[in-house]
């Protein structure tokens, strides 16, 4: 026992020490969090007294609060001048230079307060919901989504995959999800994927399932608790690849892709506009509906999440809400950044995807939200010929009357905010066969 005990009191004693200098190489790190949150906390007060141009100088700190981090860095040949420079040194990509501490960024132009007669969503205190924080998050996706954005002629550069192969793979692919009951946002970022993998390194056509089905393991497990065993997902290709294959192409397609997976979803946004109003279950089951109905369709590629998200809420919203209630209101404009004349050419396009949906070869997205689970939304009579349908579809269909006043009379404050997203864009350039109807083999 006296062994023991001695070796306890000698750790004891250790631990006293190691402690002691713990706090003693943390007080300069303290000291250096310190200055740049008192930095941080000056130019938002800056920001919100003014109106601060995109182009004015940063406020700089008071030399009172200056000189202790200063005396600590003489010597250093990196001198902290500016957040900017502390952001360049952190950052090793060109086009991830977006710096919250300063006023000149686009992170910091694109945040306005509420008006006055738009709800404040973000005023209460889930902290699951970071309210703090919420409307920052999305103007800083949404100033992502350029990097991502591809034109409908991306398959050009691969002379075995075309569209028609593109859509088949993404149908099947929306049927593994359903089969391993994964999350919508997994099958969103696994066509992601396969898009931006598809865009820059040319895959033959007997790899491309391989593709589809590595991009489902790489998303499973950037979003789901517990995401599939790859031997499980190998035996959905009826044994066609082994794990060690699967494994290998996703070395590949995260090395093209330089790891980059945190893309902008259209879930991420539209979970963001259900916030704005009370909708009912229904509203969204339809609205998710009208998303992974569209995930095949190569004419929705060059349409940004935010858009998509926006764009199926405001579509669903025309077919479920009475006639005389408007369909995009001030808050869902305010809060999405786009009008309904934004939003017009998208709804146009899922009002035709939805209208031939029953016809369609690609019937994944309408066998999974067929489920009761899903309320059978996609089974609904009143899609068969509704006609606000058959309005969108035909050659001269404009807006509403009502819609029309409304994004006249009460948008000024969303033509501001649209105008300085389009800033934060533009300086976050640079980044940036036959039968469809295939079950998943079961493992």
């Amino acid at each position: 026992m006296a062994p023991c005990c001695r070796r306890l009191s000698e750790d004891l004693e250790l631990s006293d020490v190691l402690q002691a200098n713990k706090v003693t190489r943390r007080k300069p790190l303290v000291e250096k969090v310190t200055n740049a949150a008192f930095t941080c906390e000056k130019q938002k007060h800056v920001a919100f007294a003014c109106d601060v141009n995109v182009n004015s100088e940063v406020p700089t700190v008071p030399p009172s609060h200056t000189t202790a981090a200063a005396g600590e860095n003489q010597g250093h040949e990196i001198q902290k001048s500016s957040p900017r420079q502390e952001v360049k040194l952190i950052s090793s990509h060109e086009d991830q230079q977006m710096d919250i501490d300063n006023l000149s960024s686009p992170f910091g132009s694109i945040s306005i307060s509420v008006p006055e007669r738009v709800t404040d969503i973000d005023d209460h205190d889930d902290l699951f919901f970071s309210p703090e924080y919420a409307q920052d998050i999305i103007d800083y996706m949404q100033a992502r989504e350029n990097h991502y954005t591809l034109s409908e002629n991306f398959l050009d550069d691969n002379p075995e995959v075309t569209s028609q192969m593109r859509s088949i793979l993404v149908d099947w692919l929306i049927q593994v999800q359903s089969y391993e009951q994964l999350e919508d946002e997994t099958a969103q970022l696994t066509v992601a994927l396969v898009d931006q993998y598809l865009a820059r390194a040319p895959v033959p056509l007997l790899r491309l399932q391989l593709l589809g089905i590595t991009c489902v393991f790489i998303a499973a497990k950037y979003i789901e608790r517990f995401p599939p065993l790859v031997e499980n997902l190998c035996a959905l290709t009826a044994g066609t690849y082994v794990a060690e294959e699967v494994l290998a192409m996703e070395h590949k397609v995260l090395k093209c892709l330089m790891f980059d997976v945190s893309m902008p979803l259209p879930n991420f946004f539209l979970a963001r506009y259900f916030r704005v109003h009370l909708h009912d279950v229904k509203i969204k089951n339809l609205a998710c509906y009208l998303i992974d109905l569209s995930l095949p369709s190569v004419h929705v590629v060059p349409v940004a999440p935010s858009l998509l998200a926006a764009s199926a809420l405001c579509l669903t919203r025309k077919l479920l809400l009475p006639q005389e209630a408007e369909c995009w209101t001030p808050a869902l404009a305010f809060y999405s950044k786009y009008s309904e004349k934004d939003l017009l050419q998208t709804v146009k396009l899922l009002a035709k995807i939805l209208l031939r949906a029953p016809d369609s070869k690609y019937q994944g997205a309408r066998s999974k939200h067929s489920d009761p689970s899903r309320l059978g939304v996609s089974m609904e009579p009143f899609l068969i010929g509704h006609p606000v349908l058959l309005q969108l579809t035909s050659e001269n269909s404009q807006p509403s009357t009502s819609n029309s006043a409304m994004a006249a009379g009460g948008l000024e404050v969303y033509s501001t905010r649209s105008k300085r997203l389009n800033t934060a864009c533009e300086r976050t350039k640079g980044m940036c066969v036959e039968d469809t109807t295939v079950t998943p083999h079961r493992p």
